[in-house]
């Protein structure tokens, strides 16, 4: 139905979006893929390839809101929490590190220079735990611009690659990358969910 209304539209913007989404939702049912499954194809969709044909222009590498790394702390404790049900003694929660507009993160004009961080907690199950929270921080100046200069390596003269960091402080970790969409995906929590796994 969803095809056979989008062939048949003259409808742009907003409505032509939606009959596409809705194409896209019928696909996933017909295969029965799983919420996993359909955040990576969409990710990949919106993000890697956009970033293909886009370049510098891509709206993976947009800034991020407060929302996305939100969603992202969400699927990393999704992914990782069911190895943590068989005791039954710990949870895994997420505090979303927000300096937007503060002093070195706010004034910086690459991308790669702004971060955003995320802090990951294994802590007693608590029935009234938040999963994930977000906490105002302040006088990270100095420690943001030593972080943002070590986070890209230069491979060959002129060809750099952009490290993300990952921080393991007893029963914490840290992780902090580019202020990014891509860096701050669902598929991105997937596959920083398995790194810390794997660590």
């Amino acid at each position: 139905d969803a095809e056979k209304a989008l062939r048949k539209s003259s409808a742009s913007g907003a409505d032509q979006k939606k009959l596409l989404t809705d194409l896209d939702q019928a696909a996933f049912d017909l295969y029965r893929l799983s919420k996993s499954d359909r955040a990576l194809i969409e990710d990949m969709i919106n993000l890697t390839i956009d970033f293909q044909r886009r370049h510098e222009a891509s709206e993976a590498l947009r800034s991020c809101a407060l929302s996305d790394v939100e969603q992202y702390s969400e699927w990393v404790i999704r992914a990782i929490e069911p190895l943590l049900q068989a005791k039954r003694e710990h949870t895994l929660k997420a505090k979303v590190f927000d300096w937007t507009g503060l002093g070195a993160n706010a004034s910086s004009k690459h991308p790669s220079r702004k971060l955003r961080a995320v802090e990951l907690s294994f802590v007693k199950n608590a029935a009234n735990c938040r999963r994930v929270e977000i906490t105002r921080v302040h006088d990270l100046d100095a420690a943001l611009k030593r972080i943002a200069a070590e986070l890209d390596e230069e491979l060959v003269e002129g060809l750099y690659t952009r490290r993300h960091l990952r921080i393991y402080q007893e029963n914490r970790v840290y992780i902090i990358k580019p202020d990014q969409k891509r860096c701050w995906s669902r598929s991105a929590a997937l596959n920083d969910a398995d790194a810390i796994i794997a660590d």
